[in-house]
C-alpha cells in the first residue's frame, strides 16, 4: 500500500474485521479508524509501525482483537489504547519494545490474553498491568528482562 490516508473508511459503519497485513503502514493516529465503532478484529500484522500514540485506537471501542505483531514497535504511549474497553486479545510479539511503563495497560480492563513475546524487553516497570483483572494469559518469553 503506497498511502493509508486518515478517513479512508468513512461509510462501513458495519465493518467488523478489517485486515490491513503486510501493507508497509509506518504510522496510524485515530483518524484513520473514523467511523469504523462496530469493528472487533483489527489485524496490523507484518508493516512498519514504530511507535503508538495516545489515541490511535479512540474510535474502536468494540474491538476485541487486535493483533499488531511483526512490525518494529518500539514505544507505546500509554493511552495508546484507551477506549479499548472491550479488547480481549492484543498480540504484541516479535517488535521492538524496550521497556513497558508504569499503568502501560490501565485501559485494557476486559483484556484476558496479552502476547510480549520476542521483543526487547529489558524492564517492567511497577504497576505496568495495573487494572488487567481478567487477565489469564501473559507472554512475555525470549525477552532481555535482567
Amino acid at each position: 500500500m503506497e498511502k493509508f490516508e486518515e478517513f479512508a473508511f468513512p461509510n462501513l459503519v458495519n465493518l467488523e474485521r478489517l485486515h490491513l497485513v503486510a501493507n508497509d503502514i509506518k504510522f496510524l493516529s485515530k483518524n484513520h479508524f473514523y467511523s469504523l465503532n462496530n469493528l472487533e478484529y483489527l489485524f496490523l500484522e507484518n508493516n512498519d509501525l514504530k511507535a503508538l500514540n495516545n489515541d490511535t485506537f479512540f474510535y474502536l471501542s468494540n474491538l476485541l482483537n487486535l493483533n499488531l505483531f511483526n512490525n518494529k514497535i518500539e514505544k507505546i504511549e500509554n493511552d495508546a489504547f484507551i477506549n479499548l474497553i472491550r479488547l480481549t486479545n492484543l498480540d504484541l510479539k516479535n517488535n521492538m519494545i524496550q521497556k513497558l511503563n508504569k499503568f502501560q495497560f490501565k485501559h485494557l480492563i476486559s483484556l484476558t490474553d496479552l502476547n510480549l513475546d520476542n521483543n526487547n524487553i529489558e524492564r517492567i516497570e511497577n504497576e505496568t498491568f495495573y487494572g488487567l483483572k481478567k487477565l489469564i494469559n501473559l507472554n512475555i518469553n525470549d525477552n532481555l528482562i535482567k
